[in-house]
């Protein structure tokens, strides 16, 4: 039934697996219930004030410290994860969830991960691109200066 209720919705699901019906039911009913899903800030699923946690430049290298462990451990409550690139200052880690990853929209589901990556795919704007070598493999030095120069405001 729920495949058949997928399938009228434009689903599409790979018939060559065999998967035991509860396991395959269990499947079904999280994925219905991520496509019912309404998008919330993080902050909002949280139960926290938008600005429950003080902006990075406030802070001392000890406060940050402090700060980005209470964060990390709200977070993890509810199955979000960091993973950001290893080697990237707490500094700049705590800046990004605090000021970004905070306050975008995201699909909770009860069962499922979130896993902050920080990674949008556009390496010249990216906060961790210094730290990243994936990018690397992407773009050349070159092109992320010359994209970078592109996106600069001009002054006046």
């Amino acid at each position: 039934l729920l495949k058949a209720k997928i399938l009228s919705k434009g689903g599409v699901l790979d018939e060559g697996n065999e998967l035991p019906l509860e396991i395959e039911n269990e499947f079904l009913e999280r994925v219905l219930k991520f496509e019912k899903a309404v998008p919330v800030p993080m902050y909002k699923y949280l139960n926290v004030d938008r600005n429950a946690f003080p902006p990075e430049k406030e802070l001392s290298e000890e406060e940050i410290i402090g700060q980005f462990d209470r964060l990390e451990q709200l977070l993890n409550t509810h199955n979000i994860f960091i993973e950001l690139q290893e080697g990237l200052p707490l500094r700049l880690a705590y800046k990004h969830i605090v000021e970004e990853a905070l306050q975008e929209e995201h699909e909770f589901v009860e069962g499922f991960a979130l896993h902050l990556d920080g990674c949008d795919g556009y390496c010249p704007g990216c906060f961790q691109a210094d730290y990243c070598s994936v990018k690397d493999e992407i773009w050349t030095e070159e092109e992320i200066e010359k994209e970078r120069k592109k996106n600069r405001p001009t002054s006046e």
